[in-house]
This record gives C-alpha cells, sequence and structure tokens, in this order.
C-alpha cells in the first residue's frame, strides 16, 4: 500500500539509496538502535517536530507520525496506513533528510516513511 508520507513493500530496497522524486539516488545512513543517542541527534536535524526521551523516538510530520523504541519496535502511521514492525535493528535516516527507513530481522520487509 503507497501513501503520500510511506510505503510498505515486501521486497527489500538498496541500502545504498533510492530514486528521489527527482530521479537522483538518495543515500541513508544506518544507525543501529544500540547507537540510540546518535540517532536521536541525527532525528532532531530533521524538518519535522521530533521529540525524544529515553527509550522513544517521534517523529510527526503534521499528518504523520513514525515511532522507533530503544527495543526495536516501530510504528507509523498516517491516513488511511498504519505499520507496525518488532524486531528491528536500525533506522536509516536519507541523507537529505526525506525519509526513515527500516526493515525487519530478515530483510523481507522494508517501511520507508517519507517526511
Amino acid at each position: 500500500m503507497n501513501d503520500q508520507n510511506g510505503q510498505h513493500k515486501s521486497e527489500a530496497q538498496s541500502a545504498e539509496g533510492r530514486p528521489s522524486d527527482t530521479g537522483e539516488e538518495v543515500a541513508f545512513d544506518r544507525f543501529p538502535i544500540g547507537e540510540w543517542d546518535a540517532l536521536r541527534d541525527r532525528v532532531r536535524d530533521l524538518d519535522a517536530t521530533a521529540t525524544d526521551s529515553a527509550d522513544e523516538i517521534a517523529v510527526d510530520d503534521g499528518t504523520a507520525r513514525f515511532v522507533v523504541t530503544r527495543e526495536g519496535t516501530v510504528s507509523g502511521s498516517m491516513p488511511r496506513h498504519e505499520f507496525a514492525r518488532d524486531g528491528v535493528d536500525a533506522v536509516e535516516v536519507a541523507d537529505d533528510g526525506s525519509a526513515l527507513r527500516v526493515h525487519d530481522a530478515d530483510h523481507a520487509v522494508e517501511y520507508v516513511f517519507h517526511l
């Protein structure tokens, strides 16, 4: 199912990047959940409202919300679409700040949250 803010795919895309709206490749920086402080610092730089605590990081862009916990639970919600997954070991942040991306442990499911 696709949405203007996120998409859920059954096959993982390349970890190196994905095409942007302009057709250029967007690179992602990977932040393991164990590097919580580095992930929080990077998310704070996004053009969205980011809040965090010792155990949770949330990103809101007005109509959608992305949440990751220190235990590796990720959820995303937006109009007509929700996503939740346990066992995520890292969050990837697009270099240009346009998206957050996660894979499940088997890399069988990818979730991209567009900002």
